[in-house]
């Protein structure tokens, strides 16, 4: 039984970097409605990859749909992960005039 929990565990971290990966090359091959969709998905693998990262990306292709709302909804991954780096969470500092 623990052979196949590790497998899985294993197969999850491939699946995330797919998604990461054909969320990309959908967006910047245009289709940015298919790259949203995608994107959606990737928040289900935070443990995996890095959830300023997902949040970020999936923004940017809200915004590339036109999903204007969803890309609002948002907003800067700094506030929702508190355990970004000073780098990244000056930059959203720097953007965010409204405190």
């Amino acid at each position: 039984m623990t052979d196949a929990r590790s497998l899985d565990n294993a197969w999850r971290g491939a699946e995330a970097y797919h998604f990461w990966l054909l969320a990309h090359r959908q967006l910047y091959s245009g289709q940015a409605d298919a790259a949203l969709r995608t994107a959606l998905q990737l928040r289900q693998y935070e443990e995996v990859l890095d959830g300023q990262d997902i949040y970020s990306f999936l923004g940017l292709a809200a915004f590339y749909s036109k999903f204007y709302g969803q890309c609002s909804k948002v907003g800067c991954p700094c506030v929702a992960h508190h355990d970004a780096p000073n780098t990244r969470s000056r930059a959203c500092d720097a953007g965010n005039t409204s405190k």
